[in-house]
């Protein structure tokens, strides 16, 4: 069974994975060897509360495994569980799962499906860096996010139209949406990106252009979030209410 290069375990974010199985199975990929392929659970458990730094219980794996074996992701022998090739590849599957997020051009419907299945995942404070914005941003952020109990701060250096885009930024917050619009110097922001308190997306347009041209939206690691979330914090303080 060829292996998942160690590379790409290591350069993936375990933290992604959504639940203790998918871990698990991780862990014992990342593992194996020439000399070693089973693994108890209580093995297991330790590397992911030692080495991974996630919080889990030598039951909560067992249970995760028994369950895994019946699936025939891996095999429990008398040295403990063994992966399997299907095991693997839902590895692979749940490691590729949500990282990156293709818009096609000329397919709004479509795009406007995927960025609810992004939007539908973000929790308390959701952040928007987009140097440009104008209507069309806030048709997109009243779409999702009318009904939803988040807070949204929106981060831009240009909005087009202001006059109107003010207009209707206030008919927003008349609705109930908890909105909050800051511009920055020109020159400052140039990617653009979304953070709430578990995520970090990377876009590769505004929001108010996605599902026009191809478009890539990027899940990136935990590090980077905290990273990028303080550089936006910190941008946010020094800019201007709209």
């Amino acid at each position: 069974m060829k292996r998942i290069p160690k590379k790409e375990l290591e350069a993936f974010d375990v933290h992604l994975l959504p639940d203790v199985q998918s871990i698990s199975l991780w862990v014992m990929e990342y593992l194996t060897d020439e000399t070693i392929d089973r693994f108890g659970s209580t093995e297991i458990a330790k590397y992911i509360v030692d080495k991974l730094g996630i919080s889990t219980s030598k039951q909560a794996v067992q249970a995760s495994l028994i369950k895994a074996t019946k699936q025939k992701l891996c095999h429990k022998e008398t040295g403990g569980f063994k992966l399997m090739q299907i095991g693997q590849e839902e590895l692979l599957k749940q490691m590729r799962k949500g990282r990156v997020t293709l818009l096609e051009p000329g397919k709004p419907f479509s795009a406007g499906v995927e960025l609810g299945n992004i939007f539908s995942q973000m929790t308390g404070v959701v952040r928007f860096s987009d140097p440009y914005v104008d209507e069309k941003t806030l048709d997109v952020v009243h779409k999702h996010f009318s009904d939803a109990k988040l807070s949204i701060r929106i981060l831009t250096s240009q909005i087009a139209n202001e006059e109107r885009f003010k207009r209707d930024l206030e008919k927003m917050r008349v609705e109930g949406v908890n909105i909050e619009v800051r511009k920055i110097d020109k020159g400052i922001l140039h990617d653009r990106y979304f953070i709430d308190d578990k995520h970090f997306w990377l876009s590769g347009n505004s929001l108010n252009n996605l599902g026009k041209k191809e478009s890539f939206i990027v899940m990136l690691s935990d590090g980077i979030r905290q990273s990028m979330l303080q550089t936006f914090n910190s941008r946010w303080q020094s800019a201007i209410n709209t």
